[in-house]
């Protein structure tokens, strides 16, 4: 152990070396002054590389074979462990019995547990040193005598907590370190299996919330229902928000479960934006019923950030991820926590236009704009009779609209009646387009762009044509395919 040295063949087919008198004065000087040794085979005896490290091959292979059936000896008796009724306490003194070795855990909230104990001034001393921040996930740190390995704990992109191993004058080894990797993740997984248990165990506890949603609570027992939940939370208002899960291969029961992981996931990272989420299963719709605790008027923006962040990670790992889907549609922020039907009412339009709107993960019903009004005249049976009103000019006796002509306004609203971009977007010239225009001028009437009302409402009529033939036929996109209206 501890010892090196530098092995030279002589020979005219290795080097230009044929006696020891031929090595170099120098390279001996610089030997012999770091107390380095040389050894020297003559020219006629040939020494083969694999007989020189031959045995030190056999004490690696041996030394890393002792560290695998080490390993797996403590990891049977660990998972062993884990089968059966444990807390974390356990999983701490179980580390620190095997390895005989001290054992530090650091949850997210800044509590620290140390096994065994240690005296105070020690324990301030691990506190200062698990409170860096450190550039990766595992880290070596020596300090007094004090030799620390730390390693992250992290699940679902949250960063959980810090488990250590230290010694007291004693070096820390690679099985030391391997152990120290397994246990973080099984961390881990006790808390995602946490956090399953306790969020199916919210689902499960949907009476009262049944009966906030109907109406049949005031405000006063529902903010006696949230402070039995959790008492340091100050309503500022509250909104629903459904939550669409979609896979082409998962079953309904596995979807369900991944819907329980997915609320999970979304609980924390809506706290740290300032929501208290309360999830709720109707029928094969999963509503997030979620409290505003801070100011009113950032609450999209950092809902926004959350839904985002919590599709991502619901999706991330997934090997099949790019078949599944996950979408949010947002209603509208009440103040009153009795009116959060009214909310939840606003959430159910946004997701019924889902098919009219962009491919898109978040809607919120407040960006909906335009399709608020279609909304409003297709329940006074109205939309049908204002689209035929404004486009039958361009219809022929069937009711069918002129291809390109509707083309050619459906380019020009979204172009901003920009000339350019428009004959770009329908990739036809220039001169093709004015005689387009001279057209819809004929039909429509020469102020069909410069008369903003008449533009409106053209515009509006052109997004009911694309949200009937949406509802009707289920395209999507009218721009690429023109349809009639639909009955």
């Amino acid at each position: 152990k501890n010892v090196t040295a530098m092995c030279l063949q002589l020979g005219k087919k290795f080097n230009r070396y044929r006696t020891v008198a031929d090595i170099p004065d120098k390279v001996i000087e610089e030997a012999n002054r770091f107390n380095f040794p040389l050894i020297v085979f003559p020219e006629e005896h040939d020494c083969r590389y694999i007989d020189l490290i031959k045995n030190i091959h056999s004490m690696i292979i041996n030394r890393n074979y002792k560290i695998f059936v080490d390993q797996e000896e403590f990891l049977n008796r660990f998972y062993l462990l884990l089968i059966n009724n444990h807390d974390i306490d356990d999983i701490l003194y179980f580390i620190h019995k095997n390895l005989e070795i001290g054992v530090v855990y650091k949850q997210s909230n800044g509590s620290i547990r140390v096994i065994p104990k240690v005296s105070m001034s020690e324990k301030a001393n691990l506190e200062n040193l698990l409170q860096q921040d450190f550039p990766v996930e595992t880290i070596s740190v020596d300090c007094n005598c004090l030799q620390l390995a730390i390693k992250k704990i992290s699940a679902c992109g949250q960063e959980l907590g810090i488990l250590a191993l230290f010694g007291k004058n004693r070096q820390l080894t690679d099985f030391d370190y391997l152990v120290l990797n397994k246990c973080t993740h099984a961390l881990a997984q006790e808390y995602i299996g946490a956090l399953y248990l306790k969020e199916k165990k919210n689902l499960s506890q949907e009476r009262w919330i049944r009966k906030w949603l109907t109406g049949k609570l005031n405000n006063n027992d529902i903010e006696n229902k949230i402070k039995i939940e959790e008492p340091s939370i100050t309503p500022q208002g509250c909104l629903a928000c459904l939550a669409e899960f979609s896979s082409n291969y998962e079953e309904k029961e596995s979807v369900k479960k991944t819907f329980v992981q997915i609320a999970g996931i979304a609980r924390t990272i809506l706290e740290k934006k300032g929501f208290y989420l309360f999830p709720y299963k109707q029928n094969n719709t999963t509503i997030f019923l979620l409290i505003n605790t801070q100011g009113p008027h950032t609450w999209k923006r950092r809902l926004e950030e959350a839904l985002k962040e919590t599709g991502n990670l619901a999706l991330n790992g997934h090997f099949n991820n790019q078949y599944r889907k996950i979408y949010f549609y947002v209603g509208k922020l009440v103040k009153n926590l009795a009116s959060i039907n009214e909310s939840l009412e606003s959430a159910k339009k946004a997701f019924y236009i889902k098919s009219m709107i962009p491919e898109k993960n978040i809607v919120f019903f407040e960006n909906l704009f335009v399709y608020r009004l279609i909304l409003m005249l297709e329940n006074r049976s109205e939309l049908k009779n204002f689209v035929h009103d404004y486009l039958k000019p361009i219809m022929d006796n069937n009711n069918k609209p002129d291809p390109a002509l509707l083309k050619t306004m459906i380019a020009l609203r979204d172009n901003h009646y920009n000339k350019k971009e428009t004959a770009k977007t329908l990739y036809i010239a220039r001169q093709s387009l004015y005689q387009r225009i001279n057209k819809l001028e004929e039909l429509l009437g020469q102020d069909f762009i410069s008369s903003a009302e008449k533009r409106i409402s053209l515009e509006v009529a052109l997004y009911g044509l694309e949200f009937l033939n949406a509802k009707n036929s289920s395209v999507k996109n009218v721009k690429n395919n023109p349809n009639e209206i639909g009955s």
